[in-house]
């Protein structure tokens, strides 16, 4: 009975030091995430702190061999480079970085690979161009675009696409509502590769490998 007694106590105390643990190492990862997420606030200028999941686990010991197999990043409503864009998810992956960014006077997060997308209405880039000096009307149907141009009376349908950091639309029919913008980095690093377009927006996707997220002191 008292050798079964120590036992049950020893595997309890087990049980209590691995909960402790687990907790520890999840409060840590809370902190570290709340970091990233003011640092991002403070250089994008955003109204609100943007969603941060860094995963891996155990998260303590991933941060001592400064190395996170995912880092996740999701905002809404955010302006970049006067881009106003509905939304934006980044899926960084196979993350290393200096303990430094996180708990010392800041640096720099790397991505080895990850994908990125970023959402704008047919009304955010509509008012992009008319602040660029484009006076174009652009409507998203899906799978292609409505360009107008209402000081003409001037109107076509073409497909839009990416070519590097571009936005690119070159109706052959009627050149004068063609129009190229450049892209938001988001982040630098990244390179955009493709566009959907839906009925009212637009999604354009990026690979984040070699991306950086600065993490600010």
């Amino acid at each position: 009975m008292r050798r079964g007694g120590a036992g049950a106590a020893l595997l309890a105390t087990l049980l209590f030091l691995a909960v402790l643990g687990v907790g520890a190492d999840y409060g840590f990862r809370l902190v570290m995430e709340e970091r990233v997420a003011r640092s991002a606030q403070e250089s994008l200028d955003l109204p609100t702190e943007p969603d941060v999941d860094l995963r891996a686990f155990p998260f303590i010991v991933a941060f001592l061999r400064e190395h996170i197999d995912e880092v996740g990043i999701a905002m809404e409503d955010v302006l970049v480079e006067g881009m106003r864009l509905d939304r934006v998810d980044l899926g960084f992956r196979d993350v290393s970085f200096e303990r430094e960014a996180f708990v010392g006077s800041g640096g720099t997060i790397t991505a080895a690979a990850g994908r990125g997308e970023v959402t704008v209405t047919d009304d955010a880039l509509s008012e992009f161009l008319q602040d660029q000096g484009v006076p174009l009307a652009v409507e998203f149907t899906g799978p292609g675009i409505d360009v107008r141009q209402p000081a003409l009376d001037l109107s076509v349908a073409g497909r839009v696409r990416v070519e590097g950091s571009a936005l690119v639309f070159s109706p052959q029919t009627v050149p004068e509502l063609g129009f190229e913008v450049n892209l938001p980095e988001v982040v630098p690093g990244m390179a955009y590769d493709r566009i959907t377009v839906e009925e009212g927006r637009a999604t354009a996707e990026a690979s984040l490998a070699g991306a950086r997220v600065e993490v600010r002191a």
